[in-house]
């Protein structure tokens, strides 16, 4: 997993063998649910959950940090 920014550079986060699944928590949205896809948005999601073969990585981001 690598995280790039705007002016191109790019950073290593994970390595892992084999696909991993992102989702996003947010408990304000309609239904409260781990989701796919982070829609656009100016807030943080309360989570980010990554998910391999083996294990599920949460890690608390936005107002859950403070």
């Amino acid at each position: 997993m690598t995280a790039q920014f705007d002016n191109g550079d790019q950073f290593v986060l994970e390595r892992h063998a084999g696909a991993i699944a992102i989702r996003y928590f947010e408990p304000i949205s309609r239904d409260s649910s781990w989701a796919s896809r982070w829609e656009t948005s100016a807030t943080l999601p309360m989570a980010i959950g990554l998910i391999t073969g083996r294990d599920t990585l949460v890690f608390s981001v936005g107002p859950s940090r403070e």
